[in-house]
């Protein structure tokens, strides 16, 4: 079924140089928007680690302690089955950060760099058989098809805690974030090779706000926006040529020019955390993904995640949790792929504070509850220091 979905080899019975000029919208895979928020803590906006600072509510870098610094790496299992046609998905570049941060703090003003990955992913064609008139059932060559894309964010964020100012038992802070984000796109297409990047930049705002109970309790709320923000890029093609299989001795070329676009969508946070004791914690988050402002074929989606947090010891926490979303397809000739796309996460984590060190341990499994296409298990690993 592969070689059906594989346009391409209509054009192989030219042999004719042709012109192409192509204009079109990326399609990315949902799979690829992770759990960029996961922690040992589950996956709050507001109640996070320093690595993450590129994901969070901007306000909620207040509470990051000051001259700390954190890096994260994440390993994702394969997905055998991640869109139709028996098309897989898996990450790339594994070696590269899956965030980091640093905060800074001067008077009642905080400061914070990062870098996240919103996307990391490659599609997985497999071997697709090469056919032609004569051989319809294949000639027993076969084309290698990939297709990788990778963004990441490098942000700059700023907040302000009015705690100085109101002198009582209620705080608001209010956050700002400026991010680059980067795009890296590249197909592979049996002999050709193509690239592109392109750049564009978004805005985030966030707001905080937290009563004390007592001494040592308290209740805090937060709320963001991240503005959608659009890509353009060019591909560069290796001699400006496509190369497409024909009949031997024949091969058909074409001189072709690629624009392609991108959007990344909207997205409207609601977080809430509970200090119910000294030792116990609930957080809980409401997003809405606003993948309706993308000319792709997707509704709004609803995300939902809820942890419970324990302090054991001083050094030591630890956290149980999930994460749900709720996949919707406006095309509805898809209609019954939705429930492939739903994702349900359990989520755990465990933290280790050893003096200005921390060890931050996060795992995610949606095998359990999951449509096909969503069942993988996640794991995160951060490193963090307070000097």
């Amino acid at each position: 079924m592969k070689h059906l979905v594989f346009f391409l080899l209509m054009f192989c019975s030219i042999t004719t140089v042709a012109q192409l000029s192509s204009n079109y919208n990326l399609m990315l895979f949902p799979q690829g928007y992770d759990l960029k928020l996961l922690n040992s803590y589950g996956n709050s906006s507001i109640i996070n680690n320093v690595s993450n600072i590129s994901s969070m509510n901007p306000a909620a870098i207040t509470r990051l302690k000051n001259y700390s610094a954190g890096i994260s790496y994440q390993l994702n299992t394969k997905l055998k089955d991640a869109w139709i046609a028996d098309i897989g998905m898996k990450r790339i570049y594994n070696f590269f950060p899956q965030s980091f941060g640093a905060v800074t703090k001067l008077g009642s003003f905080s400061l914070g760099v990062g870098l996240g990955q919103k996307y990391n992913g490659t599609k997985d064609f497999g071997k697709i058989p090469i056919t032609t008139p004569e051989q319809p059932d294949g000639t027993g060559e076969f084309i290698e098809m990939s297709e990788e894309n990778l963004i990441q964010s490098y942000s700059l964020s700023t907040a302000f805690s009015f705690a100085e100012i109101l002198q009582s038992n209620f705080d608001i802070k209010f956050g700002l974030k400026y991010s680059l984000n980067y795009l890296h796109h590249q197909e592979k297409i049996w002999i050709n090779n193509l690239k592109a990047k392109g750049y564009s930049s978004s805005f985030g705002l966030g707001i905080t706000t937290q009563f004390n109970l007592d001494e040592q309790r308290y209740l805090q709320f937060g709320l963001s926006y991240e503005l959608s923000n659009q890509f353009n890029v060019n591909h560069e093609i290796e001699n400006n040529l496509l190369v497409f299989p024909g009949n031997t001795p024949n091969t058909s070329y074409y001189q072709v020019t690629y624009t392609g676009r991108y959007t990344i969508p909207s997205e409207l946070n609601f977080d809430i955390a509970v200090d119910a004791a000294k030792d116990l914690m609930f957080l809980g988050s409401l997003r809405t993904v606003f993948w309706s402002n993308q000319k792709e074929n997707y509704k709004d989606q609803l995300e939902i995640s809820f942890s419970t947090l324990y302090e054991f010891l001083e050094i030591v926490n630890a956290s149980l949790g999930f994460y749900s979303n709720d996949f919707k397809i406006k095309n509805s000739s898809f209609k019954e792929l939705e429930s492939e796309f739903n994702a349900f996460f359990i989520t755990a984590g465990l933290k280790l504070n050893i003096s200005m060190i921390s060890i931050d341990l996060a795992c995610a499994d949606s095998h359990l509850f999951s449509g096909e296409f969503r069942k993988q298990t996640i794991i995160k690993l951060a490193a963090g220091v307070q000097l």
